[in-house]
């Protein structure tokens, strides 16, 4: 294999940070005008990342940025020992969570055997947070409540008169069926959560996607019929470039000028953990390494127990955020395998990172990856075809450095967040009021 110089990514221009919950020059909100925005999130970073947490996190900042008063609310959490401005954290007793997964386990081992369902449960298990949540949400009487969809937190949330409810549709448990490449999915457990889902819509004004295929699957899940929008998430570039890079080379007996290629989150079967061998046997060397972060499956340790010695594999499990993409960061392009992704927040942060991508056309990929300017799209799962795009990066460093270059300067335009966080101002916050 060549060698591989790791280009630096051209820093954006800065610009001055302001944390969810401070107020701007020590003016009071009510003299500035602007709307009380509360935001409902399963969780929130630091303590734990995720897409949906790690998408509401970066929009809190945005819309925060643009001067509007936000306030975040979790429902599937634990609150933290120390204070934290701006950030209402809220979860389910232990005891509570641990009943439901035992009787939903029982229940579907009856009903649909061998099939996964936990999206239902997912909205039992956390109705007592939600319910916590959704006190402190009407005590803070915010102007505009925007609601995450998995879990339906907005069954608990009561629309005050005047009040604006805006939901982001980024998980619709209908994704997860009929594609047995994902596994198999019990559909009267999508069917629970999705009746769920349509109670909570009865309230709410406007609803956006961070995707195409998203939207058009909220089209056909869901019975709404008023204003819905494409809006991808925001991308905090800023906190990203303040992370510093971890090589991990070295870690790996790799030489500094080895690749290392990231296979995001590609640890469970959803992820595209199936083909996750296959990749690792079929472009091993001796000056090529793999990135694996997140969980891995039981049935993936398995088979990677299996490797010959000639795979370097880096797979730490669950790192925190800023962790996880200082490792980013080291890494010299991407190849994503999930399945049917939605607008996955681990595909954006390899192009927010200067890494090129080799990803399935599937799901919301086409919404991150432009063909031919920060990566390449494979048609069919054919994972030959995905293969020969990773072998030429791998062959030719002069053209990958080229893709770096092309991919670091399409992010620049493509996730600038006060331009993505503008957009939802106006679609859930201004648009609406008007």
């Amino acid at each position: 294999m060549a060698d591989f110089p790791r280009q630096p990514i051209e820093p954006r221009q800065r610009v001055e940070r302001i944390p969810v919950g401070e107020v701007l020059a020590g003016v009071p909100v009510e003299a500035r005008g602007m709307r009380r925005v509360a935001i409902v999130s399963d969780s929130y970073p630091p303590r734990a990342g995720g897409g949906i947490a790690t998408a509401h996190h970066n929009l809190a900042r945005g819309l925060a940025r643009l001067g509007y008063d936000v306030e975040v609310f979790t429902f599937f959490d634990e609150p933290f020992s120390e204070p934290e401005p701006g950030i209402h954290r809220f979860g389910s007793p232990a005891w509570w969570r641990k009943g439901w997964r035992l009787l939903n386990r029982w229940v579907f081992r009856l009903l649909a055997p061998g099939q996964a369902a936990y999206q239902f449960v997912d909205i039992l298990e956390s109705s007592i947070g939600a319910r916590r949540m959704a006190r402190a949400i009407r005590n803070h009487a915010p102007d505009v409540v925007l609601l995450s969809d998995q879990g339906a937190p907005g069954l608990w949330v009561n629309r005050r008169p005047g009040q604006i409810m805006g939901l982001i549709s980024h998980h619709n448990p209908a994704r997860f069926l009929n594609e047995p490449r994902m596994g198999r999915f019990s559909a009267l457990d999508a069917r629970l959560a999705i009746a769920a889902e349509n109670i909570v819509l009865r309230n709410v004004d406007r609803a956006s996607a961070p995707s195409r295929f998203m939207k058009t699957l909220f089209e056909q899940t869901y019975r709404f019929d008023r204003p819905l929008a494409v809006i991808p998430n925001v991308v905090d570039v800023e906190h990203l470039e303040s992370i510093p890079a971890r090589d991990v080379r070295g870690d790996m007996d790799l030489p500094p000028e080895a690749a290392l290629v990231c296979l995001p989150s590609a640890g469970i079967r959803i992820k595209g953990a199936d083909f996750v061998p296959e990749v690792l046997r079929k472009l091993a060397g001796p000056r090529v390494g793999f990135y694996l972060p997140g969980a891995v499956s039981a049935e993936l340790e398995h088979e990677l127990a299996a490797l010959p010695p000639e795979v370097r594999l880096y797979r730490p499990g669950k790192l925190s955020y800023p962790e996880h993409i200082a490792r980013l960061k080291a890494c010299s392009f991407a190849i994503g395998l999930a399945i049917k992704e939605n607008y996955s927040m681990a595909l954006v942060e390899c192009t927010a990172c200067g890494l090129p991508l080799a990803a399935w056309d599937s799901g919301g990929n086409a919404d991150i990856v432009q063909d031919g300017v920060n990566g390449r799209l494979v048609a069919g799962f054919d994972l030959e075809a995905l293969l020969s795009i990773a072998r030429a990066w791998l062959n030719d460093p002069a053209a990958l450095a080229e893709w770096r270059a092309r991919t670091a300067a399409y992010a620049r335009t493509a996730f600038d967040p006060d331009a993505v966080a503008a957009q939802y101002a106006d679609f859930f916050l201004e648009s609406a009021a008007g």
